[in-house]
């Protein structure tokens, strides 16, 4: 009986263990249900994140040494639908030449055993038809084994056509290139200014209450003060240093309160009320002066951001005006001159209107002053000009411009003309004085002179021809007179020949058999004169 109980014990608890690790099972099953479906899970979201992204798939076999890649990834490469499986050497062809090595060593680093197997390239890949892709490529190669035993038994990874970007960074390259090519080569004087605590401090003062922001800086010249100390300088552009008379940009850049004048303070109240109510360009005549203290008029022009924007980037423009208002002065006096001149003087607006006319110019067209003052300055061009018109139009408005053109009288003929052309600002608007003289008889001397000069060069040409045969032939009677040996004579001739008068020469004499034998060779290029010898060894003249 003992036994039986102790057996019946033994089996209740070996049920009870049973049943524990049965539910232990359970929730061990349980549990990896979850991390399947989790699982699961990360995959769908990693393969959606991959079809979100555009992002290829590929994985470097390393047995084979082939590159195994998706459907995505065949369409980054342009490679049918039943591509799987390319060898790593053609994909390697297929990148561009320029970048072929980079990506070779950055493959052999990432799998190297020893690295951290990562692997991020930026490379350019050439398709069949030779379209030029953008590639973005990151992988992860993965090891196994500890220090010398540590080896490489994957690599995998995705890719990214990133065409579209680099071609919009080569856009904005090429916009700021240009952007600064103009910013630095334009005769114009440009400054890249920061108004942003300007900016802030106007703000402010509208949070404040402030209204009338006019009368505020009248009344408050302090804070107009500290508006001109909170300008930041970003940059300024050559043309700028010549004109402040700066001989570096850090020089000028911290020199903005010694350009200033009591003009100027004028011209700043008018850009911070610009500011305070929200305009976005303000020009104005001003004066300031050079760091050497000479005045400067100059027409000012700034240009803000809309209000919402930043303020760090704000263009000034500055155009050097004192000639031109020196010319206004004296502007009167030259009219008198140019009604007695020779040379034609016109007057023209912005838009190529002829404001006026001096005799000169009627006598030339052949028009009544009237009707040259209801035509504009393309009337008066020949046709074949007309491209450069506006170049030189706007080159004149610039820093004047001195340059030759054709002009058409009103019977359609035409006649050669120099232009002076240079902007001035009469009482009412900027305009163009142009100055224009007739050079047909300074024309007709250049091409008498440039006729004269090609005749001389033909003399001196054939008398230099004629000296040079005269020489050959003086050598040549040398060469012959030198040996009674013919075949050296002869030999010495061919080399005379050449290059005097040729840029290869063969001598053939007739033998005693009665066949041509060549005596000798030679050629402008030494290394070719085998090439004779052994052309006349294949195919002997007849």
């Amino acid at each position: 009986m003992v036994d039986r109980e102790t057996t019946k014990e033994e089996l209740l608890d070996e049920l009870a263990q049973l049943r524990q690790r049965f539910q232990e099972l359970e929730q061990r099953e349980k549990q990896y249900r979850q991390q399947e479906q989790a699982l699961r899970e990360r995959e769908e979201w990693a393969r959606l994140a991959i079809q979100v992204g555009r992002l290829g798939g590929w994985r470097l076999c390393l047995d084979t040494n082939c590159v195994e890649i998706d459907q995505r990834m065949r369409e980054i490469w342009g490679e049918p639908e039943d591509t799987v499986l390319i060898p790593l050497p053609k994909v390697l062809e297929r990148i561009h030449p320029d970048d072929r090595e980079r990506v070779a060593a950055a493959v052999n680093a990432a799998i190297d055993p020893q690295s951290s197997g990562t692997y991020e390239i930026e490379y350019r890949l050439v398709w069949k038809d030779g379209t030029e892709r953008w590639v973005l490529a990151n992988g992860q190669a993965q090891f196994e084994g500890e220090g010398g035993s540590r080896r490489t038994v994957n690599f995998f990874g995705t890719a990214l056509d990133i065409t579209d970007r680099k071609q919009m960074e080569t856009a904005l390259i090429a916009q700021e290139q240009r952007y600064r090519y103009i910013f630095e080569a334009v005769g114009v004087s440009i400054w890249e200014e920061d108004f942003s605590e300007v900016k802030a401090a106007i703000d402010q003062l509208k949070t404040s209450g402030v209204q009338d922001f006019r009368q505020y800086f009248t009344e408050h010249p302090e804070f107009v003060q500290r508006a001109v100390e909170m300008v930041r300088l970003r940059d300024v552009n050559q043309a700028s240093l010549l004109l402040f008379g700066a001989q570096t940009k850090a020089e000028l850049l911290h020199s903005l309160p010694q350009i200033f004048t009591p003009e100027t303070r004028e011209a700043f109240i008018e850009e911070l009320l610009a500011i305070a109510t929200g305009r976005t360009q303000f020009a104005t005549e001003t004066v300031l002066q050079t760091l050497q203290g000479q005045q400067l008029q100059v027409w000012f022009s700034i240009t803000f951001p809309p209000p919402s924007e930043s303020y760090e980037r704000v263009i000034v423009s500055l155009l050097d005006i004192t000639e031109r208002k020196q010319t206004e002065k004296a502007l009167k006096r030259y009219q008198l001159l140019s009604e007695h001149s020779r040379d034609i003087v016109l007057y023209i607006r912005r838009d190529g209107q002829i404001l006026e006319a001096n005799q000169a110019a009627v006598n030339a067209y052949g028009y009544s002053r009237a009707e040259l003052l209801s035509r504009t300055i393309s009337d008066l061009r020949s046709p074949e000009t007309y491209s450069s018109l506006n170049a030189q139009f706007s080159q004149a408005y610039q820093r004047g411009i001195l340059f030759e053109t054709v002009h058409r009288r009103q019977d359609g003929s035409s006649f050669p003309v120099e232009v002076s052309a240079q902007s001035t600002v009469t009482e009412t608007e900027a305009v163009i004085l142009s100055i224009i003289r007739d050079i047909s008889e300074r024309k007709q001397v250049e091409a008498e002179r440039e006729y004269l000069l090609r005749c001389e060069q033909s003399a001196r040409l054939a008398a230099e021809s004629a000296e040079r045969r005269a020489q050959f032939i003086a050598e040549a009677g040398t060469v012959l007179n030198s040996s009674l040996e013919y075949q050296s004579t002869l030999s010495s001739v061919a080399q005379l020949v050449v290059p005097t008068l040729a840029d290869w020469c063969a001598v053939d004499i007739l033998n005693a058999g009665g066949s041509l034998e060549r005596l000798a060779t030679a050629h402008i290029d030494s290394a070719k004169v085998e090439w004779g010898i052994e052309l006349h060894r294949r195919y002997p003249p007849i």
